[in-house]
Order: C-alpha cells, then structure tokens, then sequence
C-alpha cells in the first residue's frame, strides 16, 4: 500500500493566505504542513519548502498574538481589576 503525504486543502494553501488571514487560518495552514513535514518520504526540496512557508506562517503568528497582548493590556488598563495570570 501507498501511503499520501498529507497536503493543504486549496482554501488553506499557505501560498494562499494572505497576511490578513486569520489566526485559526494560519494555526491551521501550519498544523498541516507540520503533518506533511512528518511524513516519511517527503522529498527535501519540498520539505523545505514547507518549512519556510511554516516560518512565514508562525512569524504571522506571533505578530497576531503580539498585537492581541497589547489590546488586551489597553483594556485591561482602563480596568480597576488585576488581570488574570494563568
């Protein structure tokens, strides 16, 4: 038997996302390549391939989550509360 490397689906191609995509897309898009990266048999030039669009991905990422921060702490700022530490 043969075994298929997994791939993205055409509406989360990373190729496709635009940097306006949204967090879950590019979790989604990256949890995906990083399935395909686990498969035996990829081919190195596709690997890396993969793994540059997945930096690209986690580097969108952390921009998403570093501007979530600082709208969180603008709004927790107004706030006479401590905000949650977990």
């Amino acid at each position: 038997t043969q075994t298929h490397s997994p791939v993205l689906p055409d509406t989360l191609s990373a190729d496709s996302l635009s940097p306006s995509a949204t967090f879950t897309e590019a979790v989604t898009a990256l949890d995906s390549i990083v399935s395909q990266l686990r498969s035996p048999g990829v081919p190195l030039e596709t690997a890396l391939e993969q793994f540059e669009k997945g930096v690209k991905l986690v580097q969108q990422c952390q921009i998403t989550l570093k501007q979530a921060g600082g709208k969180l702490e603008q709004l927790t700022a107004t706030l006479d509360v401590v905000p949650f530490e977990g």
